[in-house]
């Protein structure tokens, strides 16, 4: 499984990823499938090595490395396992923004210097 690792991340490397973080992940799932006598990218066996993580947002990143390279390696060799997608069920939630109202925005402006106030274009940074 080594040399397969080897050559998705020089493949990735080629397309001017950076691939440091991904490495650390893969060669870990390489260690831990190689102590559970496995060769070949295995279901439960990645299950198994994302769930050691402590929170899911940490699983569902381990899962998914391990998931995209499954998927780069079965085109070499087919005994290699299609992982499901999103096996832990993760979903990243973001804040609704704040949207400033007009009313919003003119009781900022009396902190304001009067330069900017009136429109004039002002140099925010010193020189």
């Amino acid at each position: 499984m080594i040399a397969a690792i080897e050559r998705y991340l020089a493949t990735g490397r080629a397309a001017g990823y950076s691939l440091s973080n991904v490495e650390y992940r893969l060669r870990s799932f390489a260690r831990f499938a190689a102590d559970h006598q496995q060769t070949h990218v295995r279901r439960t066996t990645a299950i198994d090595w994302s769930s050691q993580s402590g929170s899911v947002a940490q699983r569902h990143t381990r899962y998914r490395t391990i998931c995209s390279f499954a998927a780069y390696v079965r085109l070499e060799d087919s005994r290699h396992e299609l992982l499901p997608p999103n096996h832990f069920g993760y979903r990243k939630t973001r804040r609704v923004p704040y949207i400033y109202s007009k009313a919003d925005i003119e009781r900022t402006q009396p902190c304001l210097p009067r330069q900017v106030r009136r429109g004039a274009p002002q140099r925010l940074s010193s020189r």
